[in-house]
């Protein structure tokens, strides 16, 4: 079991987030296929797997998420002031499905 199931998962977003914002995974250098390349509203990306807006709600990882080789980093909208999300518990993990799903808001 990784380290990181011992943490509750807000913990381990937060640890995530920190972790992508001073770039302490290393940057993948791995280059898409061609065939993995979309075409979305005009807009070309290297492949199609993405990370949700709700994910890094005060955009503070965007560069270090990139770097991990996703296509594309979705931040949401930005706003005056910060919006508290929906309350805890908002991250959950489904082993039986390998899966967390994300509820931050």
């Amino acid at each position: 079991m990784p380290a990181v199931h011992m943490l509750d998962p807000e913990t381990t977003h937060t640890l995530e987030i920190i972790a992508n914002k001073y770039n302490l995974f290393p940057k993948s250098y791995y280059e898409d296929p061609p065939s993995l390349k979309v075409n979305i509203f005009g807009r070309e990306y290297s492949n199609p797997v993405g990370i949700a807006t709700g994910f890094d709600k005060q955009a503070e990882a965007i560069v270090g998420l990139h770097q991990l080789g996703f296509g594309f980093v979705e931040i949401g909208s930005v706003t005056p002031e910060p919006e508290p999300g929906n309350s805890k518990p908002r991250v959950f993990r489904l082993p039986e499905d390998q899966a967390v799903i994300n509820s931050r808001g």
